[in-house]
């Protein structure tokens, strides 16, 4: 059992620093997009890893903001550069901020016995626990980024007034954290897909935090639709602030190891 661990940074050096050292001290490659924005730690992290094999770096990089479509576009970018290089029968999508729950032997061990199964929270839109229209506003109103996101308040009350709605018809769509464990065979099918359907990811451009909707909806319209796990197999602490997700510290140990079959905690 081979892992691509793909990490997604813009912060936090120490941390992601001690992660990739973790991660790539086996066989296992590690591939990193680091924030276009942030220079500085691209280049402090390329100098660190210079001679580590393991460890690779996407050149090509995006300016991810909040919400944004660039966070798809960076996404997909980090996995292709990985299936590119090949080898891998895992793909998991980290960020700068992650920390390992199992040793690599324990990760390798539950993936080997549980060889074909995807990983990814997958729910049905509209659900209640994405406010009243359950998810289906960020569908719905178009999002605005970068230096014109000011304006998107404006686009939604004229939208809203005028009942302009984009069509949520074509397809059935699905929500869920962004963090991913999924087997090579979906990666290839998932780039095969939108090599012949470019519409499908046209469809997300101007959609708000539309990551946590992509590869969810594409996976349940797919033949992998029975293979999925609802479960991204990370602990992450939405319920007890002051940050939500709660930045994790020493005192939530015990409340980390306790929930068991989580890969790695955020954030």
């Amino acid at each position: 059992m081979k892992n691509a661990f793909l990490i997604l940074a813009h912060k936090n050096p120490g941390q992601m620093e001690k992660f990739i050292r973790f991660l790539s001290a086996e066989e296992d490659n590690v591939f990193v997009h680091i924030d276009k924005r942030e220079n500085e730690l691209f280049e402090k992290m390329i100098s660190l890893f210079k001679e580590n094999k393991n460890v690779h770096f996407v050149q090509k990089r995006f300016a991810v903001y909040w919400g944004s479509y660039n966070q798809i576009k960076a996404t997909l970018e980090l996995i292709r550069f990985a299936k590119d290089f090949g080898g891998s029968d895992y793909f998991h999508l980290l960020s700068g901020q992650d920390l390992p729950v199992m040793n690599l032997k324990e990760i390798n061990s539950f993936l080997t016995e549980n060889r074909g199964t995807e990983f990814i929270e997958c729910f049905p839109l509209p659900d209640a626990r994405w406010n009243r229209s359950g998810g289906m506003d960020r569908l719905w109103f178009y999002w605005l980024d970068g230096r014109l996101n000011r304006f998107t308040g404006y686009l939604h009350l004229f939208q809203m007034k005028t009942g302009w709605k984009r069509n949520v018809n074509k397809y059935k769509f699905y929500g869920g954290t962004n963090w991913f464990t999924l087997s090579k065979d979906f990666i290839g099918w998932m780039f095969e897909y939108l090599q012949k359907n470019p519409a499908y990811l046209k469809r997300f451009r101007g959609t708000r935090n539309a990551d946590e909707i992509f590869v969810q909806t594409l996976i349940m319209n797919s033949p992998f639709e029975k293979k999925v796990q609802s479960k991204d197999l990370r602990y992450i602490n939405w319920n007890d602030g002051p940050e939500y997700p709660r930045t994790l510290r020493t005192e939530d140990f015990n409340k980390i190891f306790a929930e068991k079959g989580n890969l790695f905690a955020r954030k």
